[in-house]
């Protein structure tokens, strides 16, 4: 996938691609950040039905391929970043897309 960074001209970076989607089930793909230190990690992203919901399991894995350091940083870094976009899509879930609610340009 492609993280826009200039909507008008459709510039951006690529950040992963894709290796499975299962519509309501799960996502994964591999992060590709062009030479960021966690290229090649692998998320997945798995839904599964609850009472009153959906439980949401995260798990990047992959972390062998990164040198130690990197990844105590990062983890320290992921956990609170992943926590942080989760809440995002809980927020986008409930009051919808931002771009549909708002006529705001940086949206």
């Amino acid at each position: 996938w492609i993280e826009t960074h200039d909507r008008k001209m459709g510039e951006g970076v690529t950040q992963g691609r894709f290796t499975a989607r299962e519509l309501g089930e799960r996502l994964a793909f591999i992060h590709q950040d062009t030479g960021h230190q966690l290229d090649g990690t692998e998320v997945e992203i798995r839904f599964e039905p609850v009472e009153g919901g959906t439980r949401v399991t995260l798990e990047h894995r992959g972390w062998e391929r990164v040198a130690p350091e990197t990844v105590t940083r990062s983890r320290n870094l992921k956990r609170w970043g992943w926590g942080n976009i989760l809440n995002w899509y809980a927020e986008w879930t409930f009051w919808g897309s931002p771009r549909r609610i708002t006529d705001q340009p940086w949206l």
